[in-house]
């Protein structure tokens, strides 16, 4: 498995957390101009709250078997 693979079965398993995440990352800049986590980064912001925290612990088992199959 790529890893563009491996982060999309991530999203297809979590997608719901991960719009979350998105939905909440959005802000207004200083010159008025917004921004929000596209999926792609929102993704990466999952996987990493998920092996740095123990916010999520089935995610956490889930994504190092995901990320086992990626390959290296």
């Amino acid at each position: 498995m790529t890893i563009r693979e491996f982060k999309e079965k991530v999203y297809e398993e979590y997608g719901e957390e991960i719009n979350k995440i998105s939905e909440e990352s959005k802000k207004v800049n200083e010159d008025g101009s917004t921004w929000q986590a596209d999926v792609g980064v929102a993704t990466d912001m999952f996987i990493n709250k998920v092996e740095t925290t123990d916010e999520y612990p089935e995610a956490k088992e889930r994504i190092a078997e995901l990320k086992a199959e990626i390959d290296g």
